[in-house]
């Protein structure tokens, strides 16, 4: 929950500006915020499968930039999920019964990042070593 703050904290001046996403595409209660060049995306299954729900990289989430982005994955594991082209769609897979959290941004990342493993960011205080736990 202590990651959840502080990327609150990290973000907070663009997640006022929010949006809710069409419910036929991206599901109930589907939520965009942020920014022309950064958004946070939450979405959700209540369902006992796994789903893909396909994310489209443009204007119909709020994001306005024509340049690379990278989608990451914040929720329920971190996860560098690939570097798009504006336009793209990209898969997200969200499990069962649980909210899935992702960013879209064409700025470069502020924070660490891995590549081809989920993680959890269990410490990330400036001025000490960022702890990490690997989950693959």
């Amino acid at each position: 929950m202590a990651r959840i703050y502080n990327i609150h904290r990290l973000y907070n001046n663009i997640l006022v500006n929010g949006s809710i996403l069409r419910e036929n595409r991206y599901g109930k209660f589907a939520v965009s915020r942020g920014d022309n060049s950064t958004r946070l995306i939450t979405l959700r299954n209540l369902t006992w499968q796994f789903i893909q729900i396909p994310v489209k990289l443009d204007e119909s989430i709020g994001l306005k930039s024509h340049e690379k982005v990278e989608v990451l994955q914040y929720h329920p594991t971190e996860e560098f999920l690939g570097s798009y082209t504006s336009g793209e769609t990209v898969n997200i897979t969200v499990l069962p019964f649980r909210s899935c959290l992702i960013k879209v941004s064409s700025k470069l990342n502020p924070e660490l990042v891995l590549k081809g493993v989920s993680y959890q960011v269990t410490q990330d205080i400036p001025g000490k070593p960022v702890r990490i736990n690997l989950m693959g």
